[in-house]
């Protein structure tokens, strides 16, 4: 699981999610996950039903549950009968010897007496889960052999995606421990859209049969992905996105360009007017203005894109400002180009008097 410690990173972690870890007693014969986004696309109802088959009769822990930042509680019901859903406390810490033992092939005594730090869930040495301790969830059922229902019930947290110009939202839900069931009957996935009716799309392909904006459908026979994501993504106005498109950077060259056209004809028209003069004010004034307005105006396009945006403008761009570093640089190189024209259309001035006396 990816740990979100750099408080620069553009991703704004929501519910971290998973599919069920399965005891070795316990074989999933199938899969249904249903989505259901709230109308502000914060917030989304998970319902996951699996159905099992015990292999053993009498107490005991079938499924093993990763839920990280949840909106409110984790629900259980086999066979519609609600569970007592248990933290896995600090004596299982190394799962090796605990009721938890059957979800893990290989485990490593901790050298740490620390509650923090992550144990493993391996079902070969190749492969292998880290998990925070609280962040693990269970229940004891006194099962009978045979099949039963299990349902699962939560409420998830958006995450946001700042990356882009506009944020991606989206809720996350990993598949990648179905991978180690003993057997894989299929997966089933809704999407429930009333709520929302504005989901931008999944990483699940083209739809099985429904649609996005009411309720959607997904069949699978084998797993699509390691992780299943809905992601809602603003578009922005046909305006900002020209400039989205353009870029701050091209918006600068553009400014500038008509920039340095004021500033020629400002300086011609300055030495026409005064051709013997050694020194032209256009020139000074125009050399240390015209860089600055042209970082200025890189500087300002980024909250002036954003502003377009709105509400959903991800605002995550870097440090813009820091580009006023090669104004010096700016001011020499330019004031150089617009010195020798000068010079040159002085001269060619000079020598155009001379010839008419």
């Amino acid at each position: 699981m990816p740990v979100w410690a750099n408080m620069a990173s553009p991703i704004r972690p929501g519910t971290s999610s998973s599919t069920a870890f399965a005891s070795k007693n316990i074989d999933i014969i199938s899969e249904h996950i249903t989505i259901r986004p709230d109308k502000a696309f914060q917030f989304a109802d998970f319902f996951v039903r699996y159905s099992i088959r015990s292999d053993l009769s009498g107490l005991q822990v079938p499924l093993l549950f990763y839920a990280k930042d949840l909106e409110g509680a984790f629900g259980v019901w086999v066979d519609g009968v609600a569970q007592q859903i248990e933290e896995v406390p600090r004596e299982y810490y190394t799962i090796e010897g605990t009721p938890l033992a059957g979800f893990s092939k290989y485990t490593q005594q901790s050298k740490k007496e620390d509650t923090e730090d992550p144990v493993m869930i391996a079902w070969s040495k190749q492969s292998e889960m880290s998990c925070q301790l609280h962040d693990l969830k269970f229940f004891r059922a006194d099962l009978s052999e045979g099949t039963h229902q299990i349902q699962v019930r939560y409420r998830a947290r958006v995450w946001q995606d700042k990356s882009d110009w506009v944020k991606r939202y989206s809720f996350r839900y990993s598949l990648a421990p179905a991978r180690h069931w003993s057997s894989f009957g299929g997966l089933d996935v809704s999407l429930d859209g009333t709520g929302f009716r504005k989901v931008s799309g999944t990483n699940l392909g083209t739809v099985h049969s429904g649609h996005l904006d009411s309720f959607a459908n997904w069949h699978f026979t084998q797993l699509p992905s390691d992780d299943l994501e809905v992601f809602f993504q603003p578009k922005p106005s046909g305006f900002a996105q020209f400039l989205i498109e353009l870029s701050p950077f091209g918006m600068a060259l553009l400014v500038g360009f008509f920039l340095v056209l004021v500033h020629v004809w400002w300086v011609g028209r300055f030495r026409r007017q005064h051709p013997q003069r050694r020194y032209s004010m256009p020139v000074i004034l125009g050399s240390i203005l015209l860089p600055f307005l042209i970082l200025l105006c890189y500087v300002l396009s980024y909250p002036f894109i954003d502003g377009l945006i709105g509400i959903h403008a991800s605002r995550y761009h870097g440090y813009y400002i820091l580009v006023f570093f090669f104004y010096p640089f700016l001011v020499l190189g330019y004031g150089l180009l617009i010195w020798l024209f000068d010079y040159f259309f002085r001269r060619y001035l000079r020598a155009q008097i001379a010839n008419s006396l």
